[in-house]
């Protein structure tokens, strides 16, 4: 009581002090043990930490692992969906489906050229068997440059403004080259050859007298289902520059 004096009663309050003191680090210990073990400095600040990477400025030095369908970035921008692959769609209904443009800098490849003789195959370079669409702009008319290619055959120019030649790049045989011309009064100046036997060689299809503006060209070898090359040009009355596209099984 205060007639004895106030020390029982500081003692009291020291004492209970001393008590939630006590409680709040044995509950700090156990909130670490449910963490793992992981003291909260391991956790907060991420910069620096071994274990997290913060929102900015942390470089991961390790691979990032998701879970399944764990990538979404914004409602649709890009999105893991049930192992296929969605832009600018969060519901993909193949492996990759883009909704919207697709532009490339280089080539697109697609296929695996199934049923022909080349074994179907993925990757790339070289022994890539896929398909290849590009766009052409021939603006060099010095004698053989090439305009399109299949695995043994070249289309080329002749060295004149309109000219075109085929040439046999290391020898063909059981290869055709069919080819449909139009000239510019609407003429139709059509093209075939067959190699049946193993030849090196360049031969005209179309010289610059012949005055055509368009052709549709096929190289290739029909006959056992090998590599093709579609090619279709087109270039201006009087000008030297073809322009047009070709679809192959070989790259260009």
């Amino acid at each position: 009581s205060s007639s004895k004096g106030g020390t029982a009663t500081s003692a009291l309050t020291a004492n209970s002090a001393t008590t939630a003191a006590t409680a709040t680090l044995a509950a700090t210990a156990t909130n670490a043990m449910e963490l793992g073990g992981v003291l909260p400095d391991g956790y907060a600040p991420a910069s620096g930490s071994p274990n997290y990477v913060a929102k900015g400025g942390d470089t991961m030095t390790g691979a990032l692992t998701l879970p399944a369908d764990g990538l979404a970035a914004g409602t649709n921008q890009l999105v893991l969906n049930s192992g296929s692959v969605g832009v600018g769609t969060s519901t993909p209904s193949a492996k990759l489906e883009v909704n919207g443009v697709i532009r490339g800098d280089q080539q697109i490849q697609l296929g695996s050229e199934t049923g022909t003789t080349e074994a179907p195959s993925i990757g790339i370079g070289a022994d890539y068997q896929g398909m290849v669409v590009r766009r052409i702009n021939s603006t060099e008319s010095t004698a053989g440059d090439k305009v399109a290619v299949n695995d043994v055959l070249a289309l080329e120019r002749d060295g004149t403004d309109g000219g075109l030649q085929i040439h046999s790049l290391v020898g063909a045989a059981e290869e055709v080259v069919a080819c449909m011309g139009i000239t510019n009064t609407g003429a139709a100046v059509n093209f075939y050859h067959a190699w049946t036997t193993v030849l090196d060689e360049v031969i005209p299809l179309y010289a610059n007298t012949d005055n055509v503006y368009f052709l549709h060209c096929s190289l290739g070898q029909p006959y056992y289902n090998g590599h093709m090359t579609e090619v279709t040009l087109a270039r201006h009355d009087g000008d030297y520059d073809w322009a047009g596209s070709v679809i192959s099984t070989v790259d260009q």
